[in-house]
């Protein structure tokens, strides 16, 4: 691994851990963008992650991520000293990570996992601190539930492309964004939302073919 900040990451959750954005929770956020950040550096070992809860969450409230696709991240049981601290009330959107960590300080811990119960609270103002003193364009600070509206909204704006013609950006891309933002509140996953479509589709398809058979055998008589 050639880069230090990302040997190791010790990742503050609370109670934005369950934030949904963009139909994805913020814990399994932040280890995507992990994820996708080893393989975009070609890290030759996984990230160690080590998530640290709010001792305040109860335990039957805790989880760990189990998405299939983290596969260069690697979780572990207690934290490295000299992690790179993150946060679940960090929002990042696609390629967010990579501009946080080039325009914040990172804080990092020091410490000994003997210690490691008291200390959340410190670690945590150290995260806000960092966050508070720098602007990001795909990144931003989670105050509350109710920043998760805007920072959709911010999520959605990324999914333009700048090949984009007049009609696609002006008339197709926000009738896309409104309808993604409406199935974005139901449980269903997209494969789910696409089989579903199809399945309409040749529905209608063969309905119509119906219509005009019987049209056709009708008017023969």
């Amino acid at each position: 691994m050639t880069d230090p900040h990302f040997q190791s990451v010790l990742i503050l959750a609370d109670e934005s851990a369950n934030w949904k954005i963009g139909g994805l929770r913020q814990l399994d956020r932040l280890l995507l963008a992990l994820n996708e950040l080893a393989i975009e550096n070609r890290y030759q070992e996984k990230i160690d992650i080590f998530i640290f809860w709010k001792p305040e969450i109860e335990t039957s409230a805790r989880w760990l991520p189990s998405l299939p696709q983290l596969n260069r991240v690697q979780l572990t049981e207690s934290p490295y000293s000299g992690s790179c601290i993150l946060a679940t009330c960090l929002f990042v959107a696609r390629d967010g990570l990579a501009e946080f960590f080039r325009t914040t300080s990172v804080a990092r811990f020091e410490g000994s996992n003997v210690e490691l119960m008291s200390v959340w609270p410190q670690l945590s103002q150290r995260f806000d601190t960092a966050c508070r003193s720098a602007i990001g364009e795909s990144w931003r600070f989670l105050n509350s539930t109710q920043d998760i509206w805007s920072s959709e909204t911010q999520l959605l704006r990324r999914s333009g492309k700048s090949q984009d013609g007049p009609v696609a950006r002006f008339v197709n891309r926000p009738i896309s964004r409104a309808v993604t933002r409406l199935l974005l509140r139901f449980p269903i996953t997209p494969t789910a939302w696409t089989i579903s479509i199809c399945v309409l589709l040749a529905r209608r398809r063969t309905h119509r073919r119906f219509l005009r058979c019987f049209r056709g055998n009708h008017l023969r008589r």
